[in-house]
C-alpha cells in the first residue's frame, strides 16, 4: 500500500511505523519542523517503548519519508490517506478543530478528498464535561474508552454516507480494513477483522 499519514503525534507516527514494518510505503508530514528533522535524522520526537528501534530498522528506512511539506509528498497512487492532527481543548472547554478543518480544505484543494480513502482516528475518547470531568484518562467511563473513527472512502455508497455504525470493533481491526480498501494482502498473523461490510 502507499499510505500518508497527516501528523506524526503518537497515534499517526505509531501506526505509521507499523505499516511500514510490514513493507508499506508511509510518507508521513507535519508542520512541526523540529519533530520532521529529528525523524530525518532517526531521533524519536517523544517518548514510546521501542520507537528508536522502530526507527532505525533497516525495514522501516527503505519504506519511510518525513516531510513538513506537502510539496514533497509524492501524492500520485495514494491508497490511504490517515489524518491523525491535533484537536486540542479550548479554555472554552470545546474542542479546537482548525487543524482538522485546515487538512480537509487541503485535500479538497488537491482534488484527494472524493476519490481517496480517508481516515480519521485518535488512540481514546475525551471527557467533554460528562461525569463532571474534562480531559482524558480520568474515568474508566465508556466515553473514554471509545475511540473516535471516521472513515470517508470511495466505495461508501450514497445511502450509508453520513451514518453512525452501532457494531463493535477495535483498533486491531483498522489494519485488516485498509487492506480490503486497498485491495492489499493481508499477512497471516494479524488478528484484526475487517469490517468494511459494514461500511457499504
Amino acid at each position: 500500500m502507499n499510505i500518508v499519514v497527516i501528523g506524526v503525534g503518537y497515534v499517526g507516527l505509531i501506526t505509521g511505523l507499523g505499516l511500514s514494518h510490514l513493507n508499506h510505503k508511509v510518507q508521513f508530514v507535519d508542520i512541526d519542523s523540529e519533530k520532521i528533522k529529528k525523524l530525518n535524522n532517526k531521533v524519536p520526537p517523544f517518548y514510546e517503548p521501542k520507537l528508536d528501534e522502530y526507527l532505525n530498522d533497516e525495514v522501516v528506512g527503505k519504506n519511510v519519508k518525513f516531510s513538513d511539506n506537502y510539496d514533497e509528498i509524492f501524492w500520485d497512487n495514494v491508497d490511504v490517506i490517515m489524518v491523525c492532527v491535533q484537536t486540542p481543548s479550548l479554555d472554552t472547554h470545546e474542542v479546537d478543530t482548525s487543524f482538522l478543518n485546515k487538512v480537509f480544505e487541503d485535500l479538497k484543494k488537491m482534488n484527494l478528498w472524493d476519490d481517496t480513502a480517508i481516515i480519521i482516528s485518535a488512540d481514546h475518547g475525551e471527557n467533554q464535561g460528562e461525569l463532571n470531568v474534562w480531559g482524558d484518562h480520568q474515568t474508566a467511563d465508556h466515553i473514554t474508552n471509545r475511540v473516535p473513527l471516521i472513515i470517508r472512502w470511495p466505495g461508501i455508497t450514497d445511502t450509508n454516507k453520513g451514518n453512525t455504525v452501532e457494531n463493535k470493533f477495535y483498533n486491531l481491526d483498522l489494519t485488516s480494513t485498509i487492506s480490503q480498501i486497498t485491495s492489499s494482502t493481508q499477512p497471516d498473523r494479524w488478528d484484526g477483522i475487517n469490517f468494511t461490510e459494514n461500511l457499504t
